[in-house]
C-alpha cells in the first residue's frame, strides 16, 4: 500500500453505515453481490471479484480506503476494479468501508 494511504483512519461513526449500504448498493454489487460475497451479476470477470465478507476481516480501514479509492486495474492485483476516487467523495468511500465493517 502507498504511504500516502498507510495512516488513513475512518473518520465517520456507526451512522455512516446506512449510507454506506445506499453506495455499496449503487457502486458495488454488480461485481461484489448483494451480500459482499464477490457474487455478482457480472459473473464472468476474471479473476473474480473478492469476497468482501473474508476480506474485510483480514485488512485495515486505509488498506480498504486505498483499493476503493484507487482500484485494482494494476500490479499485483490485474483486476478489473475500477478507481472510484473521481465518482466517490473521501465520505463516500468512509461510509462504505462503515458498511463493510458492519457486515457479517
Amino acid at each position: 500500500m502507498p504511504a500516502e494511504f498507510a495512516a488513513k483512519v475512518n473518520p465517520l461513526t456507526a451512522s455512516a453505515i446506512s449510507d454506506g449500504k445506499a453506495e455499496y448498493e449503487a457502486s458495488c454489487t454488480t461485481c461484489h453481490g448483494d451480500k459482499a460475497d464477490g457474487n455478482g451479476r457480472n459473473s464472468s470477470i476474471t479473476p473474480k471479484p473478492s469476497n468482501l465478507l473474508q476480506s474485510v476481516k483480514e485488512v485495515s480501514d486505509a488498506y480498504l480506503y486505498w483499493r476503493i479509492s484507487e482500484g485494482g486495474r494494476f500490479a499485483p492485483f490485474n483486476s478489473r476494479m475500477p478507481g472510484f476516487k473521481g465518482e466517490l467523495s473521501e465520505e463516500n468511500i468512509w461510509q462504505v468501508i462503515s458498511y463493510l465493517r458492519s457486515l457479517k
